[in-house]
């Protein structure tokens, strides 16, 4: 049958940022003094990297969730924010997410080397 709409809910705002982001969370194979996580707490250095483009927030419905919508998502807006070329995985920036988004921004970003997080100001 037809999947509802609450079955295909996806939102993502993103903005395009030509910033200093914060200074990226490794993953714990390769982290450094500049990011650690501290009680489930992420804290992060000021050192300023560029970010091409910035994800504000990302959300599916928890019934689309492990399906691979919002990596599809991304990879659609890495594919289409500058015509002609998809923007590496390595130049995009998350804003602080919540625990669940930072396991998903590091699964996403896993081949990266770093997870880039900026703060909007």
């Amino acid at each position: 049958g037809m999947a509802s709409d609450t079955d295909k809910t996806a939102a993502m705002k993103m903005e395009k940022y030509h910033i200093s982001s914060q200074e990226h969370s490794r993953r714990a194979s390769t982290a450094t003094n500049h990011s650690t996580e501290v009680g489930g707490m992420l804290e992060c250095a000021a050192i300023p990297v560029a970010a091409a483009l910035g994800f504000l927030a990302i959300w599916t419905h928890k019934s689309a969730r492990r399906r691979g919508v919002a990596k599809k998502l991304l990879d659609a807006a890495r594919g289409n924010f500058f015509f002609g070329i998809v923007v590496r995985r390595d130049l995009c920036a998350f804003t602080p997410p919540t625990a669940v988004g930072l396991l998903f921004a590091k699964r996403y970003c896993a081949d990266c080397g770093a997870l880039l997080l900026f703060r909007h100001t």
